[in-house]
């Protein structure tokens, strides 16, 4: 999994510096939350992954009245690397698919990241 986001976040223009916190992979974005989903999602797609879901938080936060800063979850794979992993441990299908978060923290800076 970190290979992969590595790979994908090595292409994407936006990115002004990397840093390992924790179990997180997390990138700081020079872009607005939905820039940095949008050149995400085309980043990963020009990878041959499919984009499987995309989900606002923030969005979903505001259908029930709830304030929550830009809050994006892209859930994205590829069939034909998962399904041999999931073949020889099909555990591995709580890991896969993919996730990458991307979120405004408190100080407005928008970060990008996954679990490592």
């Amino acid at each position: 999994m970190k290979k992969v986001l590595i790979t994908v976040f090595v292409w994407l223009p936006l990115l002004l510096h990397a840093q390992s916190k924790d179990e997180w992979i997390t990138v700081i974005s020079a872009k607005s939350a939905k820039e940095t989903a949008e050149s995400l999602q085309k980043a990963i797609q020009e990878k041959g992954f499919k984009i499987f879901n995309m989900i606002d938080h923030a969005a979903g936060a505001e259908s029930v009245g709830m304030a929550l800063r830009a809050t994006t979850l892209i859930v994205f794979g590829n069939p034909r690397g998962g399904t041999p992993l999931m073949n020889c441990d099909q555990r591995m299908g709580i890991i896969l698919p993919l996730k990458i978060l991307i979120w405004e923290d408190e100080q407005k800076q928008v970060k990008a990241g996954s679990i490592n």
